[in-house]
Parts: structure tokens; C-alpha cells; sequence
């Protein structure tokens, strides 16, 4: 068991990077709204993404020419992900909301406070699917970052039989962004209101999903 884990902690990170290099050179993306978030990006300004966590792997390649931070858990399927998504310029302070999640807050919080696009998918590690986790606020809190919800769909793609129903685009499938308008969540504002405004972001990130998912997919979801 050990050897096989070895093995596996060796070769997934860079066969994975391979794979994922090679899908990158297939897929077509349309990006709705982004005009905010670029001008952010070109002033090195702080910036925080946020979307489902199963819908990582379609930003894994695009999302890799703004050098973006994300915080990955302290496990052994995190430390694959962590030397996979490093190869491809990603950079990951490590951590979860089970192990580690205040050092890896602290380092995405310094991250993104340092001018760099912060990535957070807000109901991961390991959900529920679909809520999201008070890290966000915080870090929009501590680090000034204005949030961009990205809803992301692709046609064709497979769903993995995982927690989350990890949606993997296959290749020359055509990816879809569309950002929505950027969210600031002042340091000062009352935790009442932080909470109100979390609740709103998590209703507006499942209703422009599921609307692109059906822009995309039509009936056939």
C-alpha cells in the first residue's frame, strides 16, 4: 500500500499536468463580463473568483495565465492536486476547512492582499455542495478583494462519480465563462450582514449556474 501510494504521489502530478496541457490546446472558451476583472488583473489588483468546486477542472487551463492562488487540503489526494495544478502556474498555500484551513486562510489572504487573482471554491473540500463556507467572507474581508462569481459549463462533458459531481470537459468541448458583477464585502460590515450577504452570493451562484448550464446544455443536463 505504501509503494503503490508512493507511486502515485510521484507520477499523477506530472502525468496530470500533461494531460491537462494537451486538453488545454483542444478547448474553445467563450468569456462573458470579464472586462472588470481583467482591468483588476492588469493593475495587479486584488481579486477574488469564486465558483462550485466542481467546477475546477474547467478553469484548470484557462485560468493558469493569471497565475492564481488556491488553497488545497492537507490529504493525500490534495497533495496530488497541489503538485499537479503547481506545474501549470497555479500557486497553492495548503490547507482545508477540516485540516489546516486557518494557515491556508492566512496564505490566501496574504496572497491576494499582495495583488494576486485568489481562487476559492466555496463549498469544497468536501461540501455539502452548494454552500458557501464563511471562508469567503473573510477573505474578501481581510484582503479588500472585490468577489467575482464565475459560472462555468461545458459541452461535452462527463461527471465524475465523486461527492460533487466533478464536471471534466472532454476534449475540443467548447468552456463557457460568464462573471458576474464584483461583490465587495467591507471589513466594518456587521457579521448580521456579512451572513445576509453569503446567503444572497450562494442564491445567485446556483440560479446563474444552473441558468448557463441549461444556456449550454439545453434539456439534456
Amino acid at each position: 500500500m505504501r509503494l503503490g501510494r508512493s507511486f502515485l504521489d510521484r507520477w499523477i502530478p506530472p502525468l496530470g499536468a500533461a494531460l491537462f496541457r494537451l486538453l488545454g490546446l483542444t478547448l474553445r472558451y467563450r468569456i462573458e463580463n470579464a472586462e472588470q476583472f481583467e482591468a483588476l488583473w492588469a493593475a495587479e489588483r486584488p481579486t477574488i473568483l469564486t465558483s462550485w468546486h466542481n467546477r475546477l477542472m474547467m478553469g484548470v487551463c484557462f485560468f493558469r495565465r493569471y497565475r492564481p492562488v488556491i488553497a488545497v487540503s492537507h490529504s493525500s489526494d490534495g497533495d496530488r492536486i497541489a503538485g499537479t495544478v503547481r506545474r501549470l502556474g497555479w500557486d497553492t498555500p495548503r490547507g482545508s476547512s477540516s485540516r489546516g484551513g486557518v494557515r491556508a486562510l492566512l496564505g490566501l489572504v496574504r496572497e491576494v492582499s499582495s495583488g494576486r487573482v485568489g481562487i476559492h471554491l466555496v463549498d469544497g473540500p468536501k461540501g455539502p455542495p452548494g454552500v458557501i463556507k464563511p471562508g469567503l467572507m473573510l477573505l474578501a474581508q481581510r484582503s479588500g478583494a472585490p468577489i467575482f462569481l464565475v459560472y462555468a459549463s461545458a459541452r461535452p462533458r462527463v461527471r465524475a462519480p465523486s461527492w460533487d459531481r466533478m464536471e471534466i470537459p472532454l476534449p475540443f468541448a467548447r468552456v463557457h465563462f460568464r462573471f458576474e458583477e464584483p461583490v465587495v464585502v467591507p471589513r466594518d460590515m456587521p457579521p448580521e450582514e456579512v451572513e445576509t450577504l453569503r446567503r444572497d452570493l450562494e442564491k445567485r451562484l446556483a440560479d446563474g449556474l444552473a441558468r448557463l448550464d441549461a444556456e449550454v446544455h439545453g434539456s439534456a443536463q
